[in-house]
């Protein structure tokens, strides 16, 4: 479950949904295992973002309970692991401050749900999730796109296939389905021409399940 959180100097100030709904039901209990920081371009970052989130809403013991994480991951984009030879006026995180992000976070995700990631940011992709994995830290893939959702259904498979081919997948990483603004279907699952799993979020869910 995706946690939607807004910042201001630094400071978590809402997250959206659930802690409203603990709130009214307290005997509901949410195991929240890590928050992700995420700035674009990659000049945004700075060295400490890091170590302060982990001091504030990792350690920090006077934290309240929607304010209190396990672990902290690190949010990028695949064209800040742009690598010089294919961009090399495009500022990367190896070029920035944002280098430290990398030696200091617990995971990491990256969003790609495109035929850009199987085109002129499939290098850059792959460096994302090698620079992530160091250390055995997890992955996360977020995919979404605001287009059609058969072709978005078919580029999940493609990039699925991909990396699975170019042995970028491990047992332990995690595919999110970023259905934006609830654009598209959420349910069924599948359907009777589609067994497989549906044109639909959950649908998709159903079938990365079944790999």
């Amino acid at each position: 479950i995706l946690e939607q959180a807004g910042s201001k100097n630094g400071k978590l100030h809402s997250v959206e949904t659930f802690a409203v709904m603990q709130e009214r039901n307290p005997d509901i209990e949410l195991n929240r295992e890590a928050m992700a920081l995420y700035k674009h371009p990659a000049t945004e970052w700075n060295a400490d973002d890091i170590p302060r989130a982990k001091s504030e809403y990792v350690t920090n013991p006077d934290a309240p309970s929607w304010m209190k994480f396990q672990r902290v991951y690190g949010g990028f984009q695949p064209q800040q692991f742009l690598l010089p030879e294919d961009k090399p006026t495009t500022p990367t995180l190896d070029q920035t401050s944002a280098k430290a992000v990398i030696d200091q976070i617990d995971g990491g995700f990256a969003e790609c749900g495109s035929d850009r990631c199987r085109g002129h940011l499939k290098r850059a992709l792959y460096n994302t999730i090698s620079q992530v994995r160091e250390g055995a830290r997890p992955f996360i893939w977020f995919n979404g796109t605001f287009g059609d959702p058969e072709e978005w259904f078919q580029g999940l498979k493609q990039e699925y296939y991909m990396l699975e081919a170019d042995d970028m997948l491990r047992p332990d990483d995690v595919v999110m389905i970023i259905n934006y603004h609830g654009g598209f279907a959420s349910t069924p699952e599948v359907t009777a021409d589609q067994p497989d799993g549906a044109t639909t979020a959950t649908g998709m869910l159903y079938w990365l399940l079944h790999q």
